[in-house]
C-alpha cells in the first residue's frame, strides 16, 4: 500500500513576499548532527520562509524548524531518547506539528515557540497512537488519524478549546480512514478512507460542517485526496484505475465537484497545492529492473515536470544534488518548494528548499476526465481508520 504521507486567505501576493525578490535556486537545509547527515524537508509556511521537517540525531530522529535567520532549530521530543518529526506549520511559522514517541507510543504534537512540544493524545485507548498530518493558519485546528483498537484507525480534527475529535468513516468502511489536508480556516478536512466492505479500495473525502462527501472519481478503485488549498476551493490527490500504484495519476478536484485527471504516462502523486489550485508537488514513480525510483516533481497548471529540470532551466544551480527525490510542500503562492533530495558524494538524504520562477496566477486548460456533481453527502459513521499512500519514502515511516 503506498504510504500518502510522503503520501486565513491571504491574497497570492501575500504568500510570494518572500520569495519575489529571490530568483530560482536550490540550497541544502543542513542536518541537526553532523556524525549522521541526514535531513527531510516535510512542510512549509504560507509565505515559504519557514521550513520543517525532521532530521536524524544518532540513532533517532528529531523534529527541525528552519529559517534563513535561525537556520536548523532542534525541536526536541517528548520523551528521553524519544524520536520526534514534523509534518506542517502554521502560516506565521510559530505552530508545528507532527508526531512523538511517548511511552512506546507515537502521538500527535503541537509545538510553539512558549509551549514547547505538547502531546495531543489519541482517542483509541491507553494503546493506541496517533499522527498530526496538518495544521490551520492560525494553528488552533490539527487534523490526523488515530488508531482504534481493533488496529485500525480513523481521522480526527484537534482545535484548541476542544480537543480531538474522531470524524469517523464512512458507513460500512474496513479499516482505515486518514485525514491529509485542512483549509487555513479549519473548516475544511480532507483525505481517504477504504472503501465499504472492502480493505483494497480507497475513497477520497472531503469533512465540512459535520458532513463526510465522498469525491472519489467514479469507475476508478482508487480515490484519495492528499492536500487542499488554503481557501478550499482545490484539492490534489491520486486517481487509479488499477488497484496498485501503478496506476496512479495525479489528479485536481474543485470545490464544485469538478475532477481533472492530469494526462501521462507516469504513475504521479501530489502531496501539496499552491492556494489558487496552479501548482502541485509530489513525486513521480518510474520503476526499473532492480528498483523503484522516486523523482520531485511539479505540476504546473495540470502539466508534470520534473523539478530539478524545472530548475535547471531557469538558471538554477544544481551541482550539489545527485538527486531530487520527493518534492513535500510549496508555499501558497506556488513558488517556495521543499522536500528531499540527494547530495553528493554520499547521496546522503538532505532537506532541500527551492524557490522557483513566477508564474501568472491562473489556471490554463487540463483535460478533464470526468466532471461530477458531489451528492449523497455521507454522514459520518463512527468506525475506522487509516493508511498511507507509500510514496514518501523519503519521509519517515510510523
Amino acid at each position: 500500500m503506498l504510504d500518502l504521507r510522503f503520501l486565513a486567505l491571504p491574497t497570492l501576493l501575500i504568500g510570494g513576499a518572500y520569495a519575489a525578490a529571490q530568483p530560482p535556486s536550490i540550497r541544502p537545509l543542513g542536518v541537526l548532527d553532523l556524525g549522521n547527515p541526514i535531513s527531510r524537508a516535510t512542510g512549509v509556511s504560507a509565505d515559504g520562509a519557514t521550513v520543517v521537517g525532521e532530521s536524524d540525531v544518532g540513532r533517532d530522529r528529531h523534529a527541525f524548524r528552519w529559517t534563513e535567520a535561525t537556520g536548523l532549530v532542534d525541536l526536541g521530543t517528548m520523551e528521553a531518547s524519544g524520536t520526534s518529526s514534523a509534518e506542517d506549520v502554521s502560516d506565521n511559522g510559530q505552530v508545528i506539528v507532527g508526531t512523538a514517541s511517548i511511552n512506546g507510543l507515537d502521538h500527535a504534537f503541537r509545538w510553539t515557540p512558549g509551549g514547547g512540544m505538547v502531546d495531543l493524545g489519541s482517542l483509541g485507548g491507553p494503546t493506541a497512537s496517533s499522527a498530526a498530518r496538518a495544521v490551520s493558519a492560525d494553528g488552533n485546528v490539527v487534523v490526523g488519524s488515530f488508531t482504534t483498537a481493533s488496529g485500525g484507525g480513523r481521522p480526527f480534527r484537534w482545535t484548541s478549546g476542544g480537543g480531538m475529535v474522531d470524524l469517523g468513516s464512512f458507513p460500512g468502511a474496513l479499516g482505515f480512514a486518514t485525514a491529509e489536508g485542512v483549509s487555513d480556516s479549519g473548516a475544511v478536512v480532507v483525505g481517504f478512507s477504504n472503501a465499504p466492505a472492502s480493505d483494497t479500495r480507497l475513497l477520497a473525502f472531503r469533512w465540512k460542517g459535520g458532513i463526510t462527501e465522498d469525491l472519489s472519481l467514479k469507475g476508478q478503485p482508487i480515490s484519495a485526496i492528499t492536500c487542499v488549498s488554503g481557501d478550499g476551493r482545490f484539492m490534489g490527490g491520486v486517481n487509479s484505475k488499477t488497484l496498485t500504484d501503478e496506476g496512479f495519476r495525479a489528479s485536481r478536484w474543485t470545490s464544485d465537484g469538478t475532477v481533472q485527471k492530469f494526462t501521462s504516462q507516469q504513475v504521479g502523486v501530489p502531496f501539496d497545492i499552491s492556494l489558487d489550485g496552479g501548482v502541485l508537488v509530489g513525486a513521480t514513480i518510474f520503476e526499473t529492473d532492480s528498483d523503484t525510483i522516486n523523482e520531485a516533481t511539479v505540476w504546473i497548471d495540470g502539466n508534470p515536470q520534473s523539478l530539478a529540470q524545472r530548475l535547471a532551466s531557469e538558471g538554477a544551480d544544481l551541482s550539489a544534488w545527485s538527486t531530487l527525490s520527493i518534492a513535500n510542500a510549496v508555499s501558497e503562492n506556488g513558488r517556495v518548494v521543499v522536500g528531499v533530495g540527494t547530495l553528493h558524494p554520499n547521496n546522503d538524504e538532505m532537506a532541500f528548499r527551492a524557490v522557483l520562477p513566477n508564474r501568472a496566477p491562473t489556471l490554463r486548460a487540463v483535460k478533464v476526465v470526468e466532471v461530477r456533481r458531489l451528492a449523497n453527502d455521507v454522514r459520518v459513521s463512527r468506525r475506522r481508520p487509516r493508511t498511507r499512500i507509500a510514496v514518501r519514502s523519503s519521509r519517515s515511516g510510523g
